[in-house]
């Protein structure tokens, strides 16, 4: 068997969440769950009773009063998790209303502002009464035309707190992609970047919404005669009148490479990111997470829950290597980041371009860097633990996009392999599978999950009897989803992706 590029040292296992997380397991559950492999095993054979024990450890606002946790747990898709239970999504990742920092926004050229926990909840506050007074309600569409900064977050949060539904992008992310999908999902309101009216020769971008978007009543955010600036949207308010919704409460509309208008429930989503934001990446109170994702990404939500924990999110808004190839290290350093989101294209950029992080900067609070899609080359394995940092957690993850959940992520109690996802997500049954289905062990096949999960799609916008949610992820193997990616199992449980969908 082949040595681990890192292991984590044992003060690190034992004030790891997930250590505590099987604590609380054995003492409420009486179980003799011993590790991180016998908890795994625990979490596919008891669902329920592992979401029912994550939402009490991650402290999780709700009403769970129906005491049912799952119904048709066998349907895939059609199973229902807490089908009597009532939350705010919005409510959850707002519960810490103190002075710590909870946004950090910076940007290419230097320039820094910072909200506090407290004064975060004074901005969502005051837009969600905007919305309120514009008719915003539960169920209708806001949508964002957002670069990655506080706006983006608070106009999100706002829309949560209603039970409106959120759909956000870039304002450099294909654009007219972005104005088919308005017009599908029909928002009410805009929130938009001064400056996106300024397109040379072709019509700007809110001249184009006003024209090919009806729907929409309200632009917020841009100077002009028919919009509302952002600071002056809304009026003061010192409470949010937060909706209790039902579980599966549409949450946000994402658009991916491969799918359009996926729609995601809140409470899902809420309960497989606490999963891995506790146990897989082991996020804790005070961390502070380096953002650098466009507005509406999948992974920019799944790093904005972190916001429940009580981290700090640093929101960069600019390319990773702008104004130069040291501008994420040396944010690193000055903001004392303990967890960075990056992507392997910006780190094989690094590698090519020879650059040594750790030897130019500090890293010294550096922990955890996490690796989203593509799939990482095994010599940037080498790469990352030679020129950035030998004691850190290189945190690779497959999933995340259209199931809003990784299939197979890391673990902060487990070692880290060259070329290896570390582990299966805790409750999900994935498995790499070969043509008829059966599951294969040391050979290529295709990544799927058996059984459902809380943050399952909801389904398609305008797929009323669910044909295309269906045709996209459940007809190649009979009761499962697949996912699309090429894998392959490893001797120490993990995966090697070998492709991805393209």
């Amino acid at each position: 068997m082949s040595e681990p590029l890192w292991r984590p040292a044992p003060q690190r296992i034992a004030a790891a969440n997930v250590t505590r997380f099987i604590d609380c397991v054995n003492a409420r559950r009486s179980a003799e769950i011993a590790d991180y492999a016998a908890l795994y095993e625990w979490s596919v054979e008891n669902p329920a009773e592992f979401w029912i024990e994550l939402a009490h450890f991650a402290d999780v606002r709700a009403d769970w009063s129906t005491g049912l946790a799952l119904v048709d747990g066998t349907r895939l898709p059609g199973a229902k998790w807490f089908p009597g239970a009532r939350l705010n999504f919005a409510a959850n990742l707002l519960r810490f209303r103190d002075s710590s920092e909870a946004l950090v926004a910076v940007d290419a050229r230097g320039n820094r502002r910072a909200l506090t926990y407290q004064h975060l909840f004074g901005q969502v506050a005051r837009v969600a009464q905007g919305l309120r007074a514009a008719g915003v309600v539960a169920g209708d569409r806001v949508a964002g035309l957002l670069p990655n900064v506080p706006e983006a977050a608070i106009a999100m949060l706002a829309t949560a707190s209603i039970g409106a539904i959120w759909s956000g992008c870039a304002p450099d992310d294909g654009i007219e992609q972005w104005l088919d999908h308005c017009r599908q999902i029909a928002p009410k309101v805009l929130f938009a970047v001064d400056g996106c009216d300024r397109g040379a020769g072709a019509p700007g971008i809110l001249t184009q919404v006003r024209q090919r978007v009806p729907s929409v009543e309200l632009i917020v955010g841009p100077a002009g005669p028919d919009a509302v600036a952002f600071e002056q949207f809304g009026t003061a308010a010192h409470d949010i009148d937060f909706a209790s919704l039902p579980f599966d409460q549409p949450l946000y509309i994402t658009r991916t490479a491969h799918t359009s208008s996926v729609i995601h429930g809140a409470g899902g989503v809420l309960l497989q990111q606490q999963k891995e934001h506790l146990l897989h990446i082991d996020v804790r109170r005070g961390d502070r997470l380096l953002v650098n994702s466009a507005c509406g990404s999948p992974q920019w939500h799944w790093l904005l829950s972190a916001l429940a924990i009580g981290a700090t999110l640093v929101q960069y808004d600019g390319a990773p290597d702008s104004p130069d190839a040291s501008a994420l290290w040396r944010l690193v350093d000055a903001e004392a980041i303990t967890i960075l989101s990056t992507d392997a294209i910006h780190l094989q950029t690094l590698q090519r371009a020879g650059e040594q992080p750790g030897l130019r900067h500090d890293l010294k609070t550096l922990r955890t860097i996490l690796s989203t899609d593509p799939a990482l080359p095994p010599p940037i394995y080498d790469y990352v633990y030679q020129y950035i940092k030998a004691d850190l957690l290189l945190a690779a993850i497959a999933g995340l996009a259209e199931a809003a959940a990784g299939f197979w992520l890391s673990s902060p109690v487990l070692p880290v392999y060259r070329g290896e996802l570390q582990t299966r997500g805790l409750a999900l049954q994935t498995d790499v599978v070969d043509e008829s289905g059966r599951p294969v062990r040391g050979q290529a096949g295709s990544l799927v999950c058996r059984a459902p999960f809380p943050s399952m799609p909801l389904g398609f916008w305008n797929d009323l009897d669910r044909t295309r949610y269906r045709s996209a992820y459940f007809e190649r193997f009979d009761n499962a989803w697949y996912h699309g990616d090429l894998a392959r199992t490893t001797e120490h449980d993990g995966i090697e992706l070998l492709s991805q969908r393209a």
